[in-house]
Parts: structure tokens; C-alpha cells; sequence
């Protein structure tokens, strides 16, 4: 610490025992937040990034990871249920549910040698729910 630093910080220790430190301060109205939150740095590597962005499907990429680190970290708690109400879990979960159907198509139609119903035409699936 050099001397101007030392001379400002005896001066607030003088005020501060005497019990006048806050004589020239100002009211301030000002609000705060409910629920305060941290703002966390997190270091992605570029294909990293893009896969979360691609599984994120549209949806803020700040918000996705959130959601699926405190999926992760409430897994087998009761708060699990709760966060199951999150739209934010909720669009993840349709986004895993959806790719989930997509895969399982894709395999049938492997097995029975046939194209999935994801690759057919929207013309060719509308006729046939027709």
C-alpha cells in the first residue's frame, strides 16, 4: 500500500470510530433484485459451443445451460419434480423426446428396409394421415 492509500484508509478509520463515516452520504432509493443471481465465465472450445447451440434448438443458449446443469444437479431430489414445470425444461425435454422418436424411426426403418417417416415428404405424410 503506498502513502496516499494509507492516508485515505486512516481517514476512514478516523471517521469510522468516531461514528461519523456516513454523515456526508446521500439517500438512494433503490430496488433489489428477489432472487440476486452470479454471473458464472465458462470456457467452451468452438465445436463445444455449437453442439450445446444446436441441442439448445433456438432457445437462449445461457438459459439452456442453466436448465441442464440444475436438471443435472437436482437428479433423484425433490426438486427435480419442481424444475419439471420450467418452460425452459420443458422445451428440452420435447427437444430430447423429438430427437429420441426420430432415431427410433430411423432404426425401424433400417431393420425393415424402408425410408423413416422424418425423410418422407411432407406431401407424402399429410396423404397418408389423410
Amino acid at each position: 500500500m503506498n502513502e496516499e492509500n494509507r492516508a485515505i484508509a486512516a481517514a476512514w478509520d478516523e471517521l469510522k470510530d468516531s461514528g461519523r463515516e456516513g454523515d456526508n452520504l446521500v439517500p438512494v432509493k433503490a430496488t433489489f433484485a428477489k432472487n440476486p443471481r452470479d454471473v458464472v465465465s465458462l470456457r467452451l472450445g468452438r465445436d463445444e459451443l455449437r453442439e450445446i447451440e444446436r441441442a439448445a434448438d433456438g432457445s437462449n443458449v445461457s438459459e439452456f445451460i442453466r436448465t441442464a446443469a440444475l436438471e443435472k444437479a437436482r437428479v433423484g431430489s425433490d426438486a427435480s419434480v419442481e424444475s419439471a414445470s420450467n418452460p425452459a425444461t420443458i422445451r428440452l425435454l420435447q427437444g430430447r423426446l423429438e430427437r429420441a422418436k426420430e432415431s427410433v424411426e430411423a432404426l425401424e426403418a433400417e431393420l425393415n428396409g424402408s425410408v423413416p417417416a422424418a425423410r418422407k415428404s411432407k406431401k407424402a405424410r399429410i396423404a397418408k394421415s389423410a
